[in-house]
């Protein structure tokens, strides 16, 4: 798995209890792209354990995002390795409400949702992936279950600041008949 060569995962050792990390890595299926860069790999994989897809993110090693981002199918079709890919998007850690009844928190990047899942285990972390990545379609599956949001710090970018998106957004999910609040 190359787990060693992963910088994301080392520094999370450097920081954290190898054992809870280890966990982590299980829980949410954490994969490393085995190329020059050792990317990341983030799997979205839904309730039925069907692999949606997978985010490829490099980090250096402190921990922090490269500019490298990209997906599994994206280098699998660059390399001839598959001809297309119909991308749908779940939340990451969705396939993990099966085995949970905690109450979900719902976060911005698949690090913080893979970082907090270690720090306050009373709830069941996931991300969206990107703060424009909170959706109806990707909440769908979690509608029953009692959901916080807890969006980026970030400035007003002329859409008003990541908070007031969710606030805005998880008003409209409230009328949907969504237990949720940020």
């Amino acid at each position: 798995m190359n787990y060693g060569k992963n910088n994301f995962l080392k520094f999370l050792k450097l920081k954290f209890d190898n054992k809870k990390v280890n966990e982590m890595i299980q829980q949410y299926k954490i994969g490393t792209q085995s190329n020059k860069f050792y990317g990341t790999v983030f799997w979205q994989i839904d309730t039925q354990n069907n692999v949606r897809g997978g985010k490829i993110i490099n980090y250096d090693n402190s921990g922090k995002r490269t500019k490298y981002i990209n997906w599994i199918h994206a280098v699998n079709i660059k390399q001839k390795k598959i001809e297309n890919f119909n991308l749908e998007q779940c939340l990451f850690g969705l396939h993990l409400i099966k085995s949970s009844s905690k109450v979900i928190a719902i976060v911005e990047s698949e690090k913080t949702a893979c970082i907090m899942s270690m720090i306050f285990e009373k709830y069941l972390w996931m991300a969206t992936g990107s703060l424009n990545g909170l959706s109806e379609k990707k909440l769908k599956p979690i509608k029953h279950r009692t959901i916080i949001l807890y969006p980026d710090l970030g400035i007003d970018n002329g859409k008003g600041t990541p908070f007031l998106q969710w606030k805005q957004k998880s008003e409209a999910l409230k009328k949907l008949g969504f237990n949720i609040k940020v």
